[in-house]
């Protein structure tokens, strides 16, 4: 879930910088920054940024006011030997990072040397125990039915109570 902080760079939804080549020639690993910056000579000096967009393989895409589109930056991955050691932290962040064991020491493309691609569009699917969560409504359903149940023969009985006093 990225979008812009108020510097201009690409931030997640806890304000977290994305990584990765932060300058069109891909040379520079750093925080990327959507400020409208290594823009092509042919494209109007004064125009700005009006939109942005990350392709599966990372680039990152800018359109300016003047109709010009660049690749501004590419974001960056990083492969594991042993994913499954990694930790869910939530918000999209994980711990454990050294157990797992970082496959090499540089980040690389999306879509290369194993690591996945980027969906543009999208989250990630929910951590939810769909047949958990079920289970506890069910439960709670039919308590909420055996209170129920107990309130209305509560009523009953104190129902008979006032017509055996009259």
């Amino acid at each position: 879930d990225f979008r812009l902080d108020e510097n201009g760079y690409l931030v997640t939804n806890r304000g977290l910088r994305v990584q990765g080549y932060s300058d069109s020639a891909l040379s520079t690993v750093g925080d990327i920054k959507i400020d409208g910056s290594d823009r092509p000579a042919t494209s109007d000096p004064a125009a700005s940024v009006v939109a942005f967009s990350i392709n599966p393989d990372g680039m990152v895409n800018v359109r300016l006011s003047d109709g010009t589109a660049y690749n501004r930056a590419q974001v960056l991955m990083q492969g594991f030997r042993s994913p499954e050691a990694l930790l869910k932290d939530g918000d999209s962040l994980y711990s454990g990072l050294s157990a797992a064991g970082p496959v090499g020491s540089t980040l690389v493309a999306p879509g290369t040397n194993g690591v996945g691609q980027i969906q543009a569009g999208s989250l990630e699917l929910s951590n939810v125990d769909l047949a958990n969560e079920f289970a506890k409504l069910i439960t709670a359903q039919r308590g909420f039915q055996a209170s129920a149940r107990m309130i209305t023969t509560s009523d009953e009985v104190l129902q008979e109570l006032v017509n055996l006093k009259r």
